[in-house]
């Protein structure tokens, strides 16, 4: 998952200096809550083409179901009004990541 997401946002990398989570495991709640920090401030100075990047991997997410899924849309797609990045996502994300905006 940290692969995938530092694919589209190489700059994400920072966010997980080894000092900075001394001991603890990082878990797909863990990035995705990490994320929920980095994308709305960064999702705005984005290509396009990183947004649609950035969407497809939400909606990848979702679909696997799981462990995945159920961190990609409680910490994550659940808050994104509140982020304020709905609106950019939108247009890209499924009915079903859509649908985890509304939980």
């Amino acid at each position: 998952m940290l692969a995938q997401l530092q694919a589209i946002f190489p700059a994400f990398e920072h966010s997980w200096d080894a000092d900075a989570w001394p001991g603890m495991s990082r878990t797909y709640h863990s990035v995705v809550n990490e994320l929920t920090e980095y994308v709305p401030s960064t999702l705005k100075a984005c290509s396009e083409t990183q947004v649609q990047e950035f969407a497809s991997w939400l909606n990848g997410s979702v679909l696997a179901g799981g462990d995945v899924e159920n961190a990609v849309s409680t910490c994550f797609l659940e808050h994104s009004h509140q982020l304020k990045v709905y609106a950019l996502l939108a247009p890209h994300l499924s009915a079903l990541a859509k649908a985890r905006t509304h939980a």
